[in-house]
């Protein structure tokens, strides 16, 4: 096999057995059934923020919108293999950028490293980290100044910049390792004999291009007399979240800690003593890795799919310690096969607690198609497309309604009162869960007890979904 092929090879062998068992399951996580249900309301017409509500920027539900225009099944398998496309993608750049680090061996252990450790926090489909680290390991790479090589243009770090741009229309907690890159290459750039007017301008085009795909965004939606719904969306209603329980909060926060610490210590270990990596590889690495822990710790939800822009940069340090004698490698080669398993073994627990195809093929067909529409109070958001029913309501995303974290942005009471008031034809349950608001549940209990009957009562991984019908 010719050198040239055997890496990409090799790392698609990878992100392949990686993520087998969850590839085609379309309950794979509530995140994503939601992603992809919103992008099918586009693609059929829908107004982004105005006939559905999401805070995250358009360029997420566009990522979907090419898989959205498929049969469901189809589209499920769409756009799980455009994730693992991207991560596969970003995992060659990681290795690229170890070697022109310095790490030896074609820098292949931070490609490995990057794949099989993503599995661990929800990186096994297409949760939004997975495709934006695409364009914040292309920045970097761009940024990144190996030994011997030319110093940093001016092309170089406003094409980073364009990337970073993009990145934030796809999830905005990327401005924390967008702002350390821009101040990075100005420092670079200083350090090069550039004087201040010149990295002031050169600042400035930074910041345009960066802050260019939100301009565009922003004058396509008032073009359309539709910013003020995109607006309160995407900006104001990031800032009127509640915050979650301490309790709920600092066990994720636990979680994450235990998924995240063995991999971000094999890269401060490296980033401190390994031999191989250059010295402004090393400090730019260690800055990176610094601004994504940054850009996890200061939003405090600390969802596990939240640590995944962390395991970009640890991974390509980490890749360091690979590289050293025999007897100094084979604890992190030992953490890696321990990884690799552990993920395998969290994709099996996850599609036990979650469900199944075969289970979701269920739900659905006791939803049923008709004329009526569907109001999903807790579940699947993947069942509206599934069924083919329309939504009671723009909050698809059933925990905008139900949950505490929401209350301020949303009006739960008054919403869920319109939606039961509207007769919708089914509604579908599946059962109390941990952060609901009990007083929401109670408005479900009062309508379905007076209108409408329990038709199915289906397992669904843990839940058991009630399925309700209207009584005639």
């Amino acid at each position: 096999m010719p050198q040239s092929f055997r890496t990409p090879l090799l790392l698609l062998a990878v992100a392949f057995a990686s993520r087998w068992l969850a590839l085609g399951n379309p309950v794979l996580h509530v995140d994503e059934q939601f992603y992809y249900a919103a992008a099918r309301g586009w693609a059929a017409g829908q107004v982004p923020y105005v006939d559905f509500y999401d805070r995250k920027p358009i360029g997420l539900f566009l990522i979907y919108l090419p898989a959205a225009h498929l049969p469901l099944r189809a589209g499920v398998w769409a756009y799980q293999l455009m994730a693992l496309a991207s991560a596969w993608a970003t995992a060659l750049i990681a290795c690229s950028i170890a070697r022109r680090a310095g790490v030896p061996g074609r820098g292949l252990a931070a490609g490995v490293l990057y794949l099989v450790w993503i599995v661990l926090a929800e990186g096994q489909g297409g949760q939004s980290p997975v495709f934006f680290n695409l364009l914040t390991a292309a920045a970097a790479w761009l940024v990144l100044e190996g030994e011997g090589e030319p110093p940093l243009t001016t092309v170089r770090t406003v094409a980073a910049m364009a990337l970073f741009g993009l990145a934030l229309q796809v999830k905005p907690s990327v401005v924390f390792e967008g702002a350390f890159f821009g101040l990075w290459s100005l420092w670079r750039r200083r350090q090069q004999g550039d004087s201040l007017p010149r990295v002031a301008v050169l600042a400035t085009a930074m910041i345009g291009v960066a802050l260019l795909p939100t301009a565009l965004v922003a004058a396509s939606f008032a073009a359309s007399g539709h910013f003020a719904p995109w607006w309160f969306a995407t900006i104001v209603a990031i800032s009127m979240r509640n915050p979650p329980p301490l309790a709920e909060s600092a066990g994720n926060l636990g979680i994450l800690i235990l998924l995240l610490s063995p991999l971000v210590s094999m890269a401060v270990i490296a980033l401190r003593r390994s031999p191989h990596l250059a010295r402004r590889p090393r400090l730019m690495l260690a800055g990176w890795l610094a601004s994504a822990i940054a850009g996890l710790l200061i939003f405090g939800t600390w969802f596990e799919h939240y640590g995944l822009p962390t395991m970009l940069p640890a991974s390509i340090a980490a890749a360091g310690l690979f590289s050293e004698s025999r007897r100094g490698w084979r604890w992190p080669v030992v953490a890696l096969v321990v990884a690799a398993i552990g993920g395998q073994a969290i994709l099996l627990k996850k599609r036990w607690e979650r469900g199944t195809p075969d289970q979701f093929d269920r739900v659905v067909a006791a939803v049923g198609r008709g004329p009526g529409c569907l109001y999903v109070y807790a579940g699947d958001s993947m069942l509206y497309p599934a069924s083919g029913r329309c939504a009671a309501t723009r909050y698809t995303f059933p925990a905008f309604l139900t949950r505490n974290t929401e209350t301020v942005a949303i009006d739960q009471r008054g919403e869920i009162a319109r939606i039961l008031a509207s007769q919708p034809a089914v509604i579908v349950d599946s059962g109390p869960f941990r952060g609901e608001l009990p007083q929401r549940r109670a408005q479900l209990l009062a309508a379905t007890a007076r209108d409408y009957q329990a038709v199915a009562r289906l397992p669904e991984g843990r839940s058991l979904v009630t399925v309700y019908k209207r009584i005639s």
